[in-house]
């Protein structure tokens, strides 16, 4: 699946308030998700080189974490369902 540069910048958004929703660190996120310091900057900011596996874990991490804390997640707009990318 490959984004417009639109559909990236509503991407980057709705992760980012997610992002802070959730309150976790960018270290415990690093963490939990085993990605390197690198991967997880490229998956917050789509940027070349970003693996587009490591967004939608990133994205389902988020939402997984926000449920957990009984909060309410920013909606998704373009990342609704992944039938694109197994993990």
């Amino acid at each position: 699946m490959s984004l417009t540069i639109e559909e990236k910048n509503q991407t980057r958004l709705e992760l980012k308030k997610n992002y802070e929703i959730s309150e976790l660190t960018f270290e415990i996120i690093q963490s939990d998700l085993n990605f390197t310091s690198a991967e997880l900057t490229h998956a917050f900011e789509l940027t070349q080189g970003h693996d587009p596996t490591n967004v939608w874990k990133l994205r389902d991490y988020l939402e997984k974490k926000i449920l957990e804390q009984g909060k309410v997640f920013y909606p998704f707009s373009i990342l609704k369902k992944n039938i694109y990318y197994p993990y």
